[in-house]
């Protein structure tokens, strides 16, 4: 569980922001440090704070197979669900609400920091909440929605469609965003 949370991080990482660049004004300037962005002339540099996010995930990962059920990590979970947040809200995902591809995309990683949110949340508070919610929140909405995006990305860019979700396509990802969401609730 720990290494799919791993690579779903590193998937969205690379596949979401260039994604969210063509579904919305966000565009890269060309410059020395590749990693700045540019916005409407405000300019954020991803490298060192994604850098500093992977070594407290990485740290992370480590205190939860080593001490799993250990107040520590459930407060390290929460801190990588806010670092997570952090990373999308700096994506500007919000601005891509016309293309379901995008959207879809930022919201599959969204379900990552609130996942680590109720993970954390049920380390700490075990009396409040089971493992049962961030489980589904992760495994269907995240990873199942994540797998789903950038499958549908890859084979509509790979046979020279454009990248426009279908009907088909937005109903099967409001059908998986609504099992994620009653499974979810369920365990409340």
């Amino acid at each position: 569980m720990q290494l799919a949370y791993l690579r779903i991080g590193q998937l969205g990482n690379l596949c979401i922001p260039e994604s969210s660049e063509h579904g919305s004004i966000y565009r890269r300037r060309i410059s020395a440090d590749s990693c700045t962005r540019v916005r409407c002339g405000f300019r954020t540099s991803s490298c060192t704070n994604g850098r500093r996010q992977s070594a407290w995930l990485v740290v992370t990962l480590l205190l939860w197979v080593l001490l799993p059920l250990h107040a520590l990590t459930g407060f390290s979970l929460l801190g990588v669900a806010l670092l997570h947040a952090i990373r999308l809200w700096r994506w500007r995902g919000i601005e891509t609400g016309s293309e379901p591809l995008v959207w879809v995309l930022n919201l599959a990683y969204l379900l990552l920091p609130l996942g680590a949110f109720l993970e954390g949340l049920s380390i700490i508070r075990p009396d409040l909440l089971g493992t049962g919610p961030a489980l589904h929140v992760w495994m269907v909405g995240a990873l199942g929605l994540m797998t789903l995006v950038v499958m549908t990305r890859a084979t509509l860019g790979h046979t020279g469609q454009s990248l426009v979700a279908g009907a088909g396509t937005k109903a099967l990802f409001w059908m998986v965003i609504g099992s994620t969401l009653s499974r979810v609730l369920a365990g409340f």
